[in-house]
């Protein structure tokens, strides 16, 4: 958690809780996701964000993202 806040923080330019949804695919980059894991998420956003709607988006990718891997380790 503290690992998201301080990279939320460094996206917040101008310290006012929120960053912009263009940065969610650097931030993914950044901590070695795919940033087509939050495309499809990026419609339902504002233009900004606070980091509370920022932990629950990588909270579902997570999810997704043990999802199918599971699924994978199934079919195999």
């Amino acid at each position: 958690m503290q690992n998201l806040k301080e990279i939320f923080d460094l996206f917040d330019k101008e310290k006012n809780q929120t960053i912009n949804v263009k940065d969610l695919e650097t931030i993914m980059g950044s901590l070695q996701r795919d940033p087509a894991e939050v495309r499809e998420f990026i419609d339902d956003l504002g233009q900004e964000i606070s980091f509370d709607q920022f932990i629950d988006l990588m909270q579902k990718i997570e999810n997704r993202i043990v999802h199918n891997q599971e699924n994978e380790q199934l079919e195999n």
